[in-house]
């Protein structure tokens, strides 16, 4: 059986303009890196919103919903979110940028 994925309000349980998630990819990472993307003040989204554009759905199960135009930006924030994850590398902000520098966009 195929798996719906949808985006909702948690404190109203609806849509609101958000529905179903299309297309795109879902990364495994630990808990804890979920609950650090979800804080606004992390750097890895940013970094990459400023590089190529891209949609993200977390979730607090170890999984993000990653979309974007191009299959290969999609394929360099899934290993962005897997090297960041304390759990996998650990990288931090620095080497994040020296990585996402050497892509071609």
């Amino acid at each position: 059986m195929e798996p719906e994925l949808e985006c909702f309000d948690a404190q109203t349980r609806k849509a609101e303009g958000y529905g179903e998630l299309k297309g795109g990819f879902v990364v495994h990472c630990s808990l804890k890196m979920c609950r650090l993307l979800l804080d606004p003040n992390h750097f890895l989204f940013p970094l990459l919103g400023a590089r190529f554009p891209l949609e993200t759905a977390t979730g607090l199960n170890g999984r993000v919903w990653i979309n974007a135009n191009e299959t290969r930006h999609i394929i360099a924030a899934a290993r962005c979110i897997e090297a960041v994850d304390p759990d996998g590398g650990g990288m931090d902000e620095a080497h994040v940028k020296k990585f996402i520098s050497t892509l071609d966009t």
